[in-house]
């Protein structure tokens, strides 16, 4: 190996004779280092001891990949998977697709978007806000006429609290508050009992199809209760202005089709 050393370059004096050395007056000289002794020359200990080293080295960076590779390879996997796989959706029931369908029929077009509309399982759908005029509406099925009956006494006296009232007033724009039948020849008769329509006896079109309840509260807010006997449907909805409310309901309850329904 090659080492560069400065010395002090001598002056000559006038006399021909070396003065003493000059600080300021350096030159370099290439001097011969020891050169390190070679590899082989080494102690075998200190070889095997390196060689050690590096076989550990070696082994704990191919560990690292390899478990790397495997966690790469499975996260991919999982990700192929979950990519492929789709979010699942409910299969609509029958009451969803009657009220699709009532969307989009004569009476009713528009009044039940489906993006407003969720089922809840298989028997109940609730809708926020179809219209401007509904803020909330919902739709149940029920097992047995006897159940919807009794879940409509229920929902009325929710709303208004008391002794349940049959066939008074109409539930129309002009008159806001009663309890009625109603059938698909669009009259409110006033003549069945609630037990003759849990019967199941009366015919839809010219006797009763099913009932209705209306009520305006004192801040103008419209709720409307009614069923439907084809379907054992059980239905509600409020809102307002009343008059909206009341035209709502009496082209949406005469789209709802649910006569082919089974539970």
């Amino acid at each position: 190996m090659i080492a560069v050393k400065l010395v002090a370059r001598p002056t000559v004096s006038g006399s021909g004779g070396i003065s003493a050395p000059r600080s300021d007056l350096c030159i370099a000289v290439l001097e011969s280092a020891p050169v390190s002794e070679p590899a082989a020359a080494r102690p075998a200990a200190t070889r095997a001891a390196a060689a050690s080293v590096g076989a550990l080295v070696l082994i704990a960076a191919g560990a690292g990949g390899y478990l790397a590779t495997r966690g790469n390879s499975g996260s991919k996997g999982h990700g192929m998977a979950m990519s492929g796989s789709h979010a699942t959706h409910p299969v609509p029931s029958a009451l969803d697709r009657a009220l699709t369908l009532a969307n989009g029929s004569a009476m009713s077009q528009g009044d039940l978007p489906p993006s407003d509309c969720h089922q809840q399982g298989s028997t109940i759908v609730t809708c926020s806000n179809p219209t401007l005029a509904i803020s909330t509406a919902a739709f149940r099925v029920y097992p047995s006429l006897t159940a919807l009956y009794s879940a409509y006494v229920a929902e009325i006296q929710s709303i208004a609290p008391g002794p349940f009232h049959a066939n008074f007033g109409n539930c129309n724009v002009a008159d806001p508050n009663g309890e009625v039948s109603w059938n698909h020849a669009e009259f409110h008769p006033r003549i069945y009992s609630l037990a003759q329509s849990t019967s199941g006896m009366l015919n839809d079109e010219s006797q009763a199809a099913g009932r209705v309840f209306c009520y305006l509260n004192s801040a103008g807010q419209e709720y409307v209760v009614w069923t439907m006997n084809a379907g054992r449907l059980l239905a509600w909805a409020t809102g307002g202005p009343h008059a909206d409310v009341l035209t709502w309901w009496s082209g949406v309850h005469h789209d709802i089709y649910l006569g082919g329904m089974h539970m």
